[in-house]
């Protein structure tokens, strides 16, 4: 970008703040529900955003000179090839021996030292996240008046309008479910329109261009054709792996409504027309012998139906899966404020109205990313060759916590593309079980994109240590189980993944003098304890309640379908060799149980919290002192986030605020959510990894996550109401939300000591009803009630696909003291 387009660009940013005081109803309305913007993206990283999961779209906003980043899900940027684990498996006897004499340092550099042995050439990065191109919009310019930009969430419209002497003008945006493309429309109320419309390559490098050890752009060939009204590119990777994407190519469709259209070397003029409709799509090349632009030209052209026709096609899928659920917290009249504004606010509690915006923006992010794939660490939005960790998908905390809300609120099937792509990689997983640990089952990566190959690693991160990726998404696909019901699902999907990651432990796991089992070795991503410089370790707390947790739902599983009758003995004893749970001389959860080895509180991850990130491990259940360990872990931690908001790496922040939500402590839970409601924002209201940086989709899993978990728990006969319930949200309701034992909650509302619940079963049940205060009265239409025993409990049984209400007025108010 040249000098004179940057202080233009600059002028034109401090016009439209001057003038955002000035109102006109249409450009200045605010969606019902989505967001208004009053400044354009500065850089990528603030584009409005639209996705359908296999595209993604992000808007720059500039009413004169827009710009249009296009996307797809498959399209990684080929840096290193693929190799064959290292051969840790063939050492393991050794490795376990230095790290028994605690030299761990030794083990960790002995792993790599093989590496170059075996000629793989230093530290290996993952296929880095890349753009597909951009769509260039040219029109004439004038003095701005008015502007603003907007998304709507229901139905995924990313919106630039404004106002100057001709009239006013407007651009929608939105990738379409339906027909699978990405459509623009450019309109105007005045003058008829004169743009130019353009593609260009976006092969642009980052800071993270020297750490990922890209020294080019990675691309050997980019075309741009102009073919009648059809705008067409093609791109080749200069390298090229087997059964991999290779290039890509697309077509560029323009459809005019008056004026005529011109052809330029590589832009097409407009002239004189009242409407422009822009049609795009993109498809990734496995064979670049073959071109897909002839179909994809005739395809496009092919669409007659209008923009609102389209929308609406979209709107019938997308505003489906987003209206499902629903948050009310706000008292009165919603606040019409700008993101700018919102973000502006110096508050040191979130504000409900805010917090209802942000819970919707999320599971929009969310819904609009997932689709082939989950989301990566950018969901399906990038604008650089070099994006921060490769944009890829982290599998030691970050897609966990991006797809941590996908169940809870209500869209299970947006969980099926994460089990997809494990399924794909299965080979691979196998494959390292066998390299790293000479183990059968299968052995899931800390991080991936292109494949499921354990490369990634070094000395300081001894990421081939880590077992318990395997462990960890086994949960994912047991929770789709609880939460929906489906056997066939169970039968032929969750077990058999399960199955193969404890088949694993079966061969890894060897006994140590106390009788116990040993996980030798180990690694608590990506910490290290305080008194040793090494991520290396024996026995991370994290990897022993990965297979705790793997034993005893694989083993309920199997009962429950009545399979694996042959193993459930073998299974149940490992489960009680398994070493229990320690804590330290301050009463604190241990994060390494292994003697000399001492806590680091400091560090960003709080892995060793897992046994409370989802369903309650039963042994916290049972053990008081576990529990308060875990709560001293969470005040340490609190110690060290405090110093700055929240701090670094917003998704170790949603865990411990999961931890918190889980343990009933309601406040400090709020605590932490405001910080995730104020720091973690751009005004395009998507999320970022630190406070105010690094475009991230990690919180806009996490934080609806969060939400709800202070707002009611389940298990299999269990609904738990308001274990975190803080003070200040004496009142609200929230609709839409899938627990476990397949039960939907239709809505619940809340004012004070007043509930009423809607809940309607899959299936028929019996389970237990807990609120957070003693019950002075209870009535239930639809379904049976009756006591347990205790005053703050109520068993309720209730028929398949029958609607039961339940009015509920409590002693106590709702919130958690």
């Amino acid at each position: 970008m040249n000098n004179g387009r940057i202080i233009g660009l600059f002028v034109l940013s401090a016009m439209l703040t001057a003038c955002a005081d000035r109102k006109d109803a249409e450009i200045g309305k605010i969606p019902q529900r989505g967001f208004l913007s009053i400044k354009p993206a500065g850089n990528w990283e603030e584009a409005l955003v639209t996705g359908n999961g296999t595209m993604g779209a992000m808007v720059m906003g500039h009413p004169y000179h827009d710009t249009l980043i296009l996307n797809h899900a498959l399209l990684y940027l080929p840096l290193n090839r693929p190799l064959e684990p290292v051969s840790q498996g063939k050492h393991l006897q050794h490795i376990r021996k230095l790290m028994l004499e605690g030299r761990y340092g030794e083990a960790s550099q002995y792993v790599v030292d093989l590496s170059y042995e075996e000629g793989w050439g230093g530290k290996r990065w993952t296929d880095p996240y890349i753009p597909g191109l951009d769509i260039t919009i040219g029109m004439e310019e004038d003095s701005v008046e008015e502007y603003a930009r907007t998304v709507d969430f229901q139905t995924g419209e990313a919106a630039v309008k404004w106002k100057d002497s001709r009239g006013r003008f407007s651009r929608s945006t939105f990738v379409s479910r339906r027909d699978s493309m990405v459509v623009t429309r450019i309109k105007s109320t005045g003058k008829s329109l004169n743009c130019v419309i353009g593609v260009n390559e976006r092969h642009r490098k980052t800071g993270w261009a020297g750490i990922l050890g890209l020294e080019d752009t990675g691309i050997s060939d980019f075309q741009i054709k102009v073919r009648r009204n059809h705008l067409t590119f093609r791109t080749i990777f200069k390298n090229q792996w087997e059964g991999q994407v290779k290039g890509y190519e697309g077509a560029v469709f323009l459809r005019n409504k008056g004026g005529r259209m011109v052809g330029e070397e590589h832009s097409i003029k407009v002239k004189g027309a009242r409407e422009l409709l822009i049609l795009a799509r993109i498809v990734p090349l496995y064979d670049t012998g073959d071109s897909h632009l002839p179909g994809l030209m005739a395809a496009l052209e092919g669409e007659t139906a209008s923009y609102i026709k389209l929308l609406k096609r979209h709107q019938a899928l997308h505003g489906e899966l987003f209206n499902r659920s629903k948050l009310n917290l706000h008292q009165g009249e919603q606040k019409q404020l700008t993101t700018e504004d919102w973000l502006r606010m110096e508050s040191t509690k979130p504000d409900p109205c805010l917090m209802e915006l942000e819970f919707d923006a999320a599971r929009y992010n969310i819904i609009s990313s997932t689709g082939i794939n989950p989301p990566n660490l950018q969901g399906i939005w990038s604008g650089t060759l070099t994006p921060p960790w490769s944009s890829d998908f982290t599998m030691n905390g970050n897609v966990p916590v991006a797809v941590s809300s996908i169940l809870a609120a209500n869209m299970p099937e947006l969980m099926l593309p994460l089990f997809d792509m494990m399924e794909r990689h299965i080979p691979d997983f196998e494959q390292n079980a066998e390299k790293l640990f000479g183990c059968r089952g299968i052995h899931v990566p800390s991080r991936m994109s292109t494949h499921g190959l354990n490369n990634h690693f070094d000395a300081t991160w001894p990421m081939t240590f880590w077992t318990g990726g395997a462990g960890w998404f086994s949960m994912f696909y047991y929770d789709y189980f609880m939460h929906t019901g489906d056997t066939v699902f169970l039968r032929e999907r969750a077990l058999p993944f399960m199955e193969k990651a404890l088949l694993f432990y079966e061969d890894f796991l060897t006994t140590g003098p106390d009788g116990h089992f040993l996980f030798n070795p180990s690694y608590s991503p990506e910490n290290n304890p305080g008194n040793i410089p090494h991520q290396a370790c024996i026995n991370a707390t994290m990897d022993v309640m990965i297979a705790k947790q793997l034993l005893r739902n694989t083993i309920e599983a199997s009962e429950l379908i009545n399979v694996n009758t042959e193993k459930i003995s073998l299974w149940r004893s490992m489960l009680e060799k398994m070493p229990p749970y320690e804590l330290n001389e301050e009463g604190e959860l241990r994060e390494w149980m292994w003697p000399g080895v001492e806590e680091n509180h400091s560090h960003r991850h709080v892995s060793h919290l897992y046994a409370l990130f989802d369903l309650i491990d039963p042994e916290f259940k049972q053990n008081p002192e576990l529990r308060e360990g875990a709560m001293r872990v969470i005040n340490e931690k609190m110690k060290v986030r405090r110093q700055d908001e929240g701090g670094v790496m917003a998704f170790g922040l949603v865990q411990l605020a999961f931890t918190a939500a889980m343990l009933g402590e309601a406040e400090t839970c709020y605590e932490m959510l405001g910080w995730l409601t104020k720091n973690y924002w751009r005004n395009n209201m998507v999320t970022t990894h630190d406070p105010g940086r690094i475009f991230n989709l990690d919180l806009s899993g996490g934080y609806p996550a969060v939400v709800i978990k202070m707002l009611v728990y389940s298990e299999p006969g269990l609904i738990k109401l308001f274990p975190a319930l803080p003070e200040d949200i004496p009142s609200g309701s929230i609709n839409g939300l899938l627990l476990r034992g397949n039960i939907l909650l239709k809505k619940m509302k809340w004012d004070g000591k007043t509930i009423s619940l809607q809940l309607k079963p899959g299936n028929d049940c019996k389970m237990i009803l807990k609120l957070p205060q003693k019950i002075a009265e209870i009535s239930c239409r639809g379904g049976n009630i009756s006591e347990t025993g205790n005053l703050d409990e109520r068993w309720v049984e209730m028929q398949k696909g029958q609607s039961v209400q339940m009015k509920i007025l409590l002693k106590e108010p709702c919130y958690n003291k």
